[in-house]
């Protein structure tokens, strides 16, 4: 799952990637967000310090993507603002035992289903977000897969 963080930090390069090379400032990507300035500039901040973003200062100043949108992935921004929620795994990635086999089961599954959506972040870009996917019905990671 996404923290509201993750989404908000979605939202804003989302708006960013529909005005390319364009200037935005916190409070106009806020106005096109509905995510409030001042947690806004914190997300946008963490993006700019992830590599993400870049701001410039002054009259003409704001944010801006520093990659093509069809280069960024759902993934980077999400892991960029807010790390994705990991499950108590060894060394070798797996999920740590459990002396409990039900809880040993349920840990396989949530991870299988984190890695599963993890695989869909990984390869939606935005640039795919921003298509339309024609009728209304589709959705799903089908509908914003590039």
């Amino acid at each position: 799952m996404i923290t509201l963080t993750g989404e908000y930090a979605l939202r804003a390069v989302v708006c960013l990637a529909a005005h390319p090379g364009e200037p935005m400032t916190a409070e106009a990507i806020s106005q096109h967000t509905a995510v409030s300035v001042g947690y806004l500039a914190k997300i946008l901040q963490g993006l700019n310090r992830s590599g993400l973003v870049a701001s410039q200062r002054g009259p003409h100043g704001g944010f801006t993507l520093r990659h093509r949108a069809e280069d960024i992935t759902v993934y980077d921004v999400v892991e960029a603002a807010d790390q994705l929620p990991r499950l108590h795994e060894g060394p070798d990635g797996a999920v740590a035992p459990s002396p409990n086999k039900v809880l040993d089961r349920l840990h396989r599954l949530l991870s299988h289903v984190r890695g599963q959506l993890e695989e869909v972040y990984r390869t939606t870009t935005i640039a795919a977000l921003m298509v339309e996917t024609g009728s209304p019905d589709q959705s799903g990671p089908a509908a914003v897969r590039p």
